[in-house]
C-alpha cells in the first residue's frame, strides 16, 4: 500500500483453464490503471496481462502486421503503462522505436474510420540518426 505495508503475496499465476503460467526470465513489469500486472515475458516473446486475481486476462504478441519482413524475435524487455491505458513496449531486438498498444492490446491507433495506424514512440520514419534519440527517450520512460 502507500505506506509500504505488505498487502498480498502472489505466488501463482494461472491461465483461464487454471494451468500455471511460466514467465521465467521476465525482464520487466508494471501495473496498469486497472491494477492488472503487465509483464514483459522476454523468453516467451510476449507481454502478459494478469488480473488482481492472478488469472491471465490477455497476451500481447508480435504485431506481424508491421513486422512481416522482419525475422527478429519479439524479445520484450520492458513495459510501461500510461494513464490513458496505453502500454508502451520496448523490444530489445528491434530499433523501430517503442511499440504502443492500446488498452485492448491492439498495436497502434484506430481512427474514426477504423483505419489502423501503426504507432512507434520515439522513432521518425527512415531516419537512422534518430535511433540514438529513441534510445535516450526509452531510458527516460523506463
Amino acid at each position: 500500500d502507500k505506506n509500504l505495508n505488505l498487502v498480498k503475496v502472489y505466488d501463482t499465476f494461472v491461465d483461464d483453464a487454471g494451468e500455471a503460467l511460466n514467465f521465467t526470465g521476465a525482464k520487466g513489469m508494471d501495473i496498469d490503471v486497472n491494477g492488472n500486472f503487465v509483464i514483459a515475458d522476454y523468453e516467451n516473446e510476449r507481454v502478459v496481462i494478469i488480473g488482481k486475481d492472478g488469472v491471465l486476462k490477455d497476451k500481447i504478441l508480435r504485431p506481424d502486421v508491421v513486422l512481416e519482413n522482419n525475422e527478429f524475435p519479439f524479445s520484450v524487455n520492458k513495459v510501461k503503462c500510461a494513464a490513458n491505458g496505453d502500454i508502451y513496449v520496448n523490444v530489445e531486438t528491434m530499433n523501430l522505436g517503442i511499440f504502443v498498444f492500446d488498452s485492448e492490446g491492439r498495436f497502434g491507433k484506430w481512427s474514426f474510420r477504423s483505419l489502423h495506424i501503426p504507432t512507434f514512440f520515439g522513432c521518425e520514419n527512415s531516419k537512422a540518426e534518430r535511433l540514438t534519440t529513441t534510445h535516450e527517450k526509452s531510458l527516460r520512460i523506463f
